[in-house]
């Protein structure tokens, strides 16, 4: 493909009527732009879960973050709430628990990486991510952590949102 990238689809569109907070949409797909720039479709989490990610930061206006967030974890976790799911979240999903985990478990992952290691490190990542097709290799060069690790580490972030929903 060639040319500029275009971001037409969910302004007014389908999606966007369906969001409470509509900019969280927007900002998501302006987040894959970015992933495209460096060839980083890397794991169903991190492709779907760091564009939810920054969605939530990014789409809404700051007091309104963690509702946009909770409303999101509401609709689409379900039942999947083990992070060790996430290792098996690839591309192409179609069932909802699925879904549930790259969307939503990934947007968690996504703002605990970001929280625990900073935004440079995860643009760094995933600029890394397009030169190799091994994700744990590329993710434990990186963060200095195992993705086991970081699965395991990561559970009580998710618990703590459990709550909510």
């Amino acid at each position: 493909k060639t040319g500029n990238p275009i971001l037409a689809e969910c302004v007014g569109g389908r999606w966007s009527a369906q969001e409470k907070y509509h900019g969280t949409l927007e900002a998501h797909e302006y987040a894959h732009m970015f992933q495209q720039q460096y060839h980083a479709t890397g794991t169903g989490w991190m492709t779907e879960g760091s564009a939810k990610f920054f969605g939530w930061m990014l789409g809404v206006p700051q007091q309104d973050v963690s509702d946009a967030r909770i409303d999101s974890l509401k609709r689409c976790i379900g039942k999947s709430r083990d992070t060790s799911l996430l290792r098996t979240a690839h591309q192409g999903a179609t069932n909802q628990d699925e879904l549930g985990v790259q969307y939503c478990l990934g947007g968690l992952a996504t703002e605990y990486l970001v929280g625990r290691f900073g935004l440079a490190k995860f643009i760094e990542f995933t600029t890394h991510v397009q030169s190799s097709s091994d994700f744990d290799s590329n993710f434990s060069q990186t963060y200095g952590i195992t993705t086991t690790d970081f699965y395991r580490d990561l559970q009580p972030y998710v618990n703590y949102y459990a709550w909510f929903w």
